[in-house]
């Protein structure tokens, strides 16, 4: 979905996958995907590539133990920091699903309005039969995103492009992500008019959640 903003590249080396992108003329390196005992080789690679490109060396999207290790690498010195503009939240799928405790309350009162309002809404899998619908309410949403609460959002077209490439390709992500067990069903149109789907961002989020920071160690 992000790889066209941000120009994303994707090398595979040494049982190594590594991910640059590229945003307002700075790359940042993604974690790179591997072995823990090959971490060290692939760090000292993406540092001789970034010297070689003349820029300085930084990542972003890092998990907490990862960081660490930079950071203690004898040879570079890495320095570590927060974005709370990249921060995001992790929920735990049980508590999702069934919405128990104090923390979760406002959320179950939302569904519990949002039931009440619609008492017609179903849950449906999504298949290629339905597919025109969930094309139908995705233009609801980017509309209504465009034109209200979010029209200033650079990423609000890359995410209605990214969901569209999906739907394009359904014969490939309906098979290759199938349903699993019972499912209740929910009237598409009704969920979108209510702008479900959408994570929240900035201020307002809840703070029941445990934060996952985009960390950008930079090397000097």
């Amino acid at each position: 979905m992000w790889r066209e903003p941000f120009h994303l590249q994707v090398a595979e080396e040494a049982e190594t996958l590594f991910l640059v992108t590229e945003y307002h003329g700075t790359r940042i390196m993604l974690q790179p995907f591997c072995a823990e005992e090959r971490e060290t080789a692939a760090v000292e690679k993406i540092v001789a590539w970034f010297r070689e490109q003349g820029q300085p060396c930084r990542f972003m999207g890092l998990e907490k133990s990862f960081a660490e290790k930079l950071a203690a690498m004898p040879a570079y010195h890495f320095e570590l920091g927060t974005s709370e503009n990249e921060s995001d939240y992790v929920y735990l799928a049980e508590k999702l699903a069934t919405l128990s405790g104090r923390k979760l309350h406002s959320k179950k009162n939302h569904l519990n309005a949002f039931r009440k309002l619609y008492p017609q809404a179903v849950y449906v899998p999504i298949t290629e039969d339905i597919l025109p619908a969930c094309r139908e309410v995705l233009d609801e949403w980017y509309q209504n995103r465009t034109h209200t609460t979010e029209k200033d959002d650079p990423f609000i077209a890359t995410e209605r492009k990214g969901i569209l490439e999906v739907f394009d390709d359904w014969a490939f992500f309906g098979r290759r992500y199938p349903k699993r067990g019972p499912h209740r069903r929910v009237h598409v149109r009704r969920a979108a008019e209510h702008g479900h789907g959408r994570r929240p961002r900035g201020k307002g989020r809840p703070r029941h959640a445990r934060r996952v920071h985009g960390h950008q160690p930079g090397l000097r």
